[in-house]
């Protein structure tokens, strides 16, 4: 099954694979990104506009893969636009990528693909929750932009596992989805948010009351996706592209950790890539909060543009 998703509810939502599949590396010299002012926010449509997002924050990301039975996929390049402005950080992705048609997997598709994005909210190094309210995003916030939809969207009766996630943007954030007052509090990364309910279908939406700032109303991230060409042909390179505002509402300060995992269908596999630096697979631990020391940084400010809240 793509992804491998981990269940933790029903069959509604799932752990992001690449958060629980590898950790990244310590930022480093060349690890940190910064964001540029602007004045006209993008369409977030999916599609790079012309002079739609500044040049002075474009970044070349070398993603590095991750071994699968101890064997690499080949290195995956990824262009980062950043911008922001009093009310969101806008983050643009866009990648190539080759697909061939796995004729073992039914759903092999063009867009079988996982983007992953993670925040260290306050740039602390540690995964936290201080309300001890799942839904409020106080440190950590993560999305992930699945492709494909996984499952059947009307399973029958009689189906042994019942699953439906649908492709689009999920949100998550660290804490303890079963934590009551005075009970055992065990946090890990958790889903918040999700494609609303679909009618028809076994797909009910992710419960609860959605994300939150840290006083507790509700914020939203806008986001637009894009492939092109359209169409399924094996053996076609393809371009990507993921388009997303963050509320700068939930920042606290000038900087971030900021890492990012892709999987993508690929000669009949799934591999993994992220960035900043390769990755080891086999010592991460979900539940451990200190692994957020391990990201890059990105800057909400750009040197001898102002400070992080100055705009043009």
């Amino acid at each position: 099954m793509l992804f491998k998703p981990f269940i933790r509810f029903g069959a509604a939502a799932f752990i992001l694979t690449v958060l629980i599949s590898g950790q990244l590396a310590w930022a480093q010299a060349g690890d940190t990104v910064y964001s540029c002012p602007c004045s006209t926010r993008p369409r977030l449509d999916g599609r790079l506009g012309p002079r739609e997002w500044s040049s002075g924050c474009v970044y070349r990301l070398l993603l590095k893969g991750l071994p699968e039975d101890g064997v690499y996929p080949p290195p995956q390049l990824m262009t980062l636009h950043v911008m922001r402005d009093l009310k969101n950080l806008y983050l643009a992705f866009d990648w190539t990528h080759e697909w061939i048609l796995n004729p073992d997997d039914p759903g092999s598709s063009p867009d079988q693909y996982l983007l992953v994005l993670a925040f260290d909210i306050n740039h602390n190094g540690l995964w936290e929750d201080g309300d001890r309210v799942l839904y409020s995003i106080d440190d950590m916030v993560a999305l992930s932009y699945l492709g494909v939809d996984i499952g059947t969207p009307q399973p029958p009766e009689d189906a042994w596992i019942k699953i439906y996630i649908p492709h689009g943007l999920y949100i998550y954030s660290w804490g303890d989805a079963d934590y009551v007052p005075g009970g055992e509090y065990k946090p890990q990364i958790d889903v918040i948010g999700g494609p609303p309910a679909i009618p028809g279908t076994i797909w009910t939406g992710v419960p609860g009351p959605g994300p939150l700032d840290r006083s507790g109303r509700s914020v939203t991230f806008r986001y637009g996706v894009g492939r092109s060409p359209s169409g399924a042909v094996s053996g076609q390179t393809y371009e990507y592209t993921l388009e997303v505002a963050v509320p700068m509402i939930l920042f606290p300060g000038r900087s971030a950790g900021f890492g990012l995992g892709l999987q993508q269908e690929t000669n009949a596999n799934l591999y993994l890539w992220a960035w900043p630096n390769e990755v080891d697979p086999d010592s991460f631990d979900a539940a451990d909060p200190t692994t957020a020391g391990l990201a890059g940084t990105l800057n909400l400010w750009f040197p001898g543009k102002g400070s992080w809240k100055t705009f043009p």
